[in-house]
């Protein structure tokens, strides 16, 4: 299904968690990093602390021995400094190149957007299982 969704979207920059309700964020990474098509995307890795400590810690060769999948750009533990993603995001982006670069108001008016049409609801629940 991730998948699915980012052929409609063709993201300039993703921002993956670890953990998801279907699938890895680490299995969706590597499929994203073996496909032509979103090779070149950017990725953010965005965890809890528990789980962040883990990916560190640990080689990220451990975790995907596949020498044909790059590391992340970057990966940042929860709860998430917005100024630092924010930078992150413009810097990410600025490499790349080609991409449109949003300035800092328009990111956050993007977000701020975003926020508004989120589920509510499910985004406690969410909010009530990172918590826990």
């Amino acid at each position: 299904m991730p998948m699915k969704k980012i052929d409609v979207i063709l993201p300039d920059l993703i921002i993956l968690d670890i953990r998801l309700p279907r699938q890895s964020g680490i299995s969706l990474y590597r499929q994203l990093k073996l496909n032509d098509n979103y090779r070149h995307v950017p990725v953010i890795f965005l965890s809890a602390f528990g789980i962040a400590r883990n990916f560190i810690s640990e080689s990220f060769r451990k975790l995907v021995p596949d020498e044909r999948v790059p590391e992340p750009e970057l990966f940042l533990e929860k709860p998430v400094n917005i100024d630092l993603l924010l930078e992150s995001i413009e810097d990410i982006l600025a490499r790349k190149g080609g991409a449109k670069t949003m300035s800092r108001q328009e990111l956050q008016a993007e977000i701020s957007t975003l926020m508004e049409n989120v589920d509510k609801q499910k985004l406690a629940e969410i909010l009530s299982v990172l918590k826990k």
